[in-house]
């Protein structure tokens, strides 16, 4: 089976799947990943797509970083992405942090639970000020 499927974002994605079933989870990853592009900081359309590397302070490990840019000059808010940890290559945005990320004191709602939301749906925006993405 052979779909047409098109992100709300002004981009169309063919998928050929087997099953319905394949087909379900195509479309909600092309759609979670793909699907809006309004900066939720300023709500200006059109988020760019930007990848950057990084290298670790010894230089042995390289960082990939997959981000929506808001494209508003007085914004610039970013949401990252993240790549899931097996074979499939399937990204989601990362809207919320472990107990485990130093931005979790800044965001947690109920103390003790391992995890939390980020504001704006993960859009962030660094502030130098406080040395912290906000």
């Amino acid at each position: 089976m052979k779909i047409i499927v098109n992100s709300q974002g002004k981009l169309n994605f063919e998928i050929e799947v087997g099953q319905q079933t394949d087909a379900w989870e195509d479309l909600a990853s092309i759609r979670e990943v793909f699907g809006d592009r309004v900066c939720k900081r300023c709500q200006t359309p059109d988020a760019e797509f930007f990848v950057r590397k990084a290298k670790s302070k010894n230089g042995k490990k390289e960082y990939t970083y997959h981000e929506l840019r808001c494209s508003k000059p007085d914004c610039r808010a970013i949401k990252a992405f993240s790549v899931m940890n097996d074979d499939t290559g399937r990204m989601y945005p990362k809207i919320k942090v472990n107990d485990e990320d130093p931005m979790y004191e800044d965001f947690v709602k109920n103390p003790g639970d391992d995890w939390a939301y980020l504001p704006y749906d993960g859009w962030m925006i660094y502030n130098p000020k406080t040395g912290k993405k906000e």
